[in-house]
């Protein structure tokens, strides 16, 4: 039992760390809203969830355009680009401020989505199909291989 939770325990703050080197850097504040909640029955570690904001979702699975009729998000997508286009230091050209090219960005986004970063995207599939299987083979773990096979649908 406590091979197992060392091992969900070890995959677990990998896959975190994975996510969050994964995630490109403006302000870092995507990077620092990953978090890994691990749930337990009595002793045993029986598995975890990493949580972090929207747009840590929108990079692993892209975002799809906005609907119709749909209501602003608190900050509005506008706000966050606006905070995006800061933290990045981008300076616009010309006369265009910073105020109009956030607009501009957004507008794009609201009317066509973008497509997922890979690089994040790629951090769940490689870690759960190269990391944890290799662990897994290893001797210490043949107790407790079928169950968590079985637990992360391996």
């Amino acid at each position: 039992m406590k091979n197992s939770n060392k091992l969900i325990e070890s995959f677990g703050n990998k896959l975190t760390k994975e996510l969050k080197d994964s995630i490109p850097r403006a302000s870092g504040k995507s990077s620092d809203s990953v978090n890994i909640e691990f749930t337990k029955e009595k002793d045993r570690l029986t598995g975890f969830k990493i949580k972090g904001e929207e747009s840590v979702e929108a990079l692993r699975y892209g975002r799809r355009k906005t609907p119709n009729g749909a209501s602003a998000g608190n900050p509005t997508l506008r706000t966050a680009i606006l905070g995006w286009i800061k933290s990045k230091g981008i300076r616009p050209d010309g006369n265009m401020t910073l105020n109009s090219l956030a607009y501009l960005i957004a507008r794009k986004i609201h009317k066509r989505g973008f497509k997922k970063n890979v690089k994040v995207a790629n951090v769940f599939d490689n870690i759960k199909t190269k990391s944890f299987r290799q662990a897994l083979q290893r001797s210490e773990w043949e107790g407790e291989k079928d169950r968590i096979i079985k637990a992360f649908n391996l």
